[in-house]
């Protein structure tokens, strides 16, 4: 690699000036990015992008590693993510058990809508068709499908509550939701914001789990 770690990352602080990843794919002069990328200031950059980024800015001509190779070398000073189809499958195969689990047994989503008013307990969405019907504690933990185990979320809510890791959380003491900085520029109007459970919901105390797990991610 004909660049340094502070040369990338003189890069990378430019690159979060773009307002969009077209306007920094044009830019550096790269095309679309595939499996690297690299996490900086709340947003996911391609990894190749800020490559060639950084290349441009030191005048330097494009002759790059492969994006493995760049990654390996920049793993111990950036956050380094690598998305391939054996962890996307992971994924999709945790938000799918997640639907079927309440698909399942529509008595306990028709329950948690009830208490709650068919309301998300964050955004205040009404809309039945973008909200479900969460498990504070999941099925790793052996959470039951009982009323005072669930909390009506958002879809893209859900999403994040039911990451591994975390994304978004709930203190147990404040009952405010917080988002990992990756997502928190996206969930803005959310982060800190405070929460009631309704009567017949779980109490804070079953929050501690999933916010003792999201703390240890996030070094928050």
């Amino acid at each position: 690699m004909r660049i340094d770690s502070e040369q990338f990352g003189s890069a990378l602080s430019a690159a979060s000036q773009f307002r969009s990843d077209d306007d920094l794919r044009r830019a550096a002069g790269s095309g679309l990015s595939r499996s690297y990328y690299v996490r900086f200031n709340g947003r996911v950059f391609p990894l190749k992008t800020i490559m060639r980024l950084a290349y441009r800015r030191e005048n330097i001509k494009w002759d790059g590693p492969q994006s493995a190779k760049a990654a390996r070398e920049l793993r111990s000073d950036f956050d380094i993510l690598h998305i391939t189809k054996n962890s996307e499958k992971k994924r999709l195969d945790r938000q799918r058990k997640s639907s079927e689990r309440w698909e399942r047994n529509p008595r306990y989503r028709a329950d948690v809508l009830d208490i709650y008013s068919s309301t998300c307990a964050v955004s205040g969405c009404t809309v039945l068709d973008a909200i479900d019907a969460a498990h504070v504690l999941g099925v790793g933990q052996h959470g039951e499908d009982k009323a005072e185990n669930g909390i009506v979320l958002r879809a893209d809510l859900h999403r994040l509550f039911d990451a591994e890791p975390p994304q978004m959380a709930i203190d147990p003491r404040s009952m405010t939701v917080h988002f990992s900085i990756e997502c928190t520029g996206h969930f803005s109007a959310y982060e800190g914001r405070e929460i009631r459970i309704p009567k017949g919901g779980p109490p804070s105390s079953a929050f501690a789990f999933h916010w003792k797990s999201f703390r240890k991610a996030h070094n928050a």
